[in-house]
Parts: C-alpha cells; sequence; structure tokens
C-alpha cells in the first residue's frame, strides 16, 4: 500500500520518468580501484569468460560492453565511478593515511 501510495505521489510530481544511477557506480569505483589494492596493474582479466584483456583495459572494456548491452544505461554514472576509482589508485589515499598516524 506505501509503494503503491509512494508511486501515484512520484507521479503527480512528475518523477517517474527520472533518471537515477544507483550502486553500479560504486561497483565500478570497486573494479577500477581493486588492481592498485591488490598491488600491481599487471596481468589479464576475462570478460565474462570469452576473452582477456589486460587489467588496466578491464574497466573500460566492461564500461563499452555494459553500455552496449543495455542502451539505458547510466553512462554518466559508470564512468564517474571508473574515474573516481582511477584517482584512488593513482592516489594512495589509505596508504597515506595509515602512515601519518
Amino acid at each position: 500500500v506505501a509503494s503503491k501510495g509512494s508511486f501515484y505521489v512520484l507521479r503527480m510530481l512528475g518523477g517517474v520518468h527520472a533518471c537515477s544511477a544507483g550502486l553500479s557506480a560504486q561497483i565500478f569505483v570497486h573494479i577500477a580501484y581493486e588492481p592498485y589494492f591488490e598491488g600491481g596493474t599487471r596481468g589479464e582479466r576475462s570478460v565474462f569468460g570469452l576473452f582477456n584483456v589486460p587489467v588496466s583495459w578491464y574497466p573500460w572494456v566492461l564500461l563499452v560492453l555494459f553500455q552496449l548491452m543495455i542502451p539505458n544505461a547510466s553512462l554518466l554514472g559508470h564512468l564517474s565511478g571508473l574515474l573516481v576509482g582511477l584517482a584512488l589508485g593513482a592516489v594512495p589515499l589509505f596508504g597515506t593515511v595509515a602512515h601519518l598516524t
């Protein structure tokens, strides 16, 4: 009942057809940051078990594939998550903070 009521309120306000970015941006942060966390960007990753790509290309290949498979997916959300993950990998904030304490 509550969800039905909230749907009608959103419909009256015009928010039913709005786009939102969800957890996928955070997942792209982890995908892009994980090679740096593991200690290196060398090696290969399997893309859906079909072919291998270098670890540094893996997030970019996923970004393109997801956009091709799901055209209505949030490209801006995925791209921003990817860039944040790369920035975290390039500037190791967690290691720096650990050495300061």
